[in-house]
């Protein structure tokens, strides 16, 4: 009886041992894939400020990160970070997505929705399309196609290297509508001018 005692205790300790020993496998891995997307947020939020700030915009990562390590971000919390010339940029974490919310001095705001790869899976500019200006990178461009539809709406589709694609749909006055881009952009909101890599 003694004997079965005893090596009862040890399957005891051992599996508490081994539960322990999951545990903290598990919590690396959550702290791991947490600070992966910490590091997307801090690129997503210093490309923003430093593309659309008049000013040098380094401090937010130190806002982001602090001396201890980086701050514990809950997801669904909304935050936010306030410039001294009036921008704000206001962001939420969910496990999926990065939303994130540009708003310049004149009180006009950009709003993206970003995954964890960067790439941004819905947007809204903070101003009219037809305002933008967009840089075509003509010396990649392989074909130009335009489609008029009955309505009077013209969808010109431009094709570059290495399978990008951008499409425009004007309305019958020439207005943008909608854009689409598959491949890389630089946003300069500031200067109202989109380009395409």
């Amino acid at each position: 009886m003694e004997f079965l005692d005893t090596e009862m205790k040890k399957n005891w300790k051992l599996d508490k041992l081994l539960a322990e020993k999951r545990h903290i496998i598990e919590s690396t891995k959550h702290i791991k894939e947490s600070n992966e997307k910490l590091d997307t947020l801090v690129n997503i939020i210093s490309g923003l400020a430093s593309a659309n700030q008049i000013t040098n915009s380094n401090n937010l990562t130190t806002e982001i990160l602090t001396d201890e390590g980086k701050k514990t971000i809950e997801y669904g919390e909304k935050y936010s970070f306030d410039f001294n010339n009036g921008c704000s940029i206001n962001y939420m974490l969910d496990k999926d997505l990065i939303y994130v919310e540009y708003v310049f001095e004149d009180g006009a705001t950009a709003y993206y929705e970003v995954d964890y790869t960067g790439s941004i899976r819905n947007s809204k500019f903070p101003y009219s399309l037809n305002e933008y200006q967009i840089d075509v990178p003509e010396e990649s461009l392989v074909d130009r196609k335009v489609t008029n539809f009955p309505n009077g709406n013209v969808q010109e589709t431009l094709i570059f290297r290495w399978g990008k694609q951008f499409t425009l749909i004007k309305d019958l006055h020439g207005n943008i509508l909608t854009i689409h881009f598959e491949g890389e952009t630089e946003v300069d909101h500031r200067n109202k001018r989109i380009t395409l890599k």
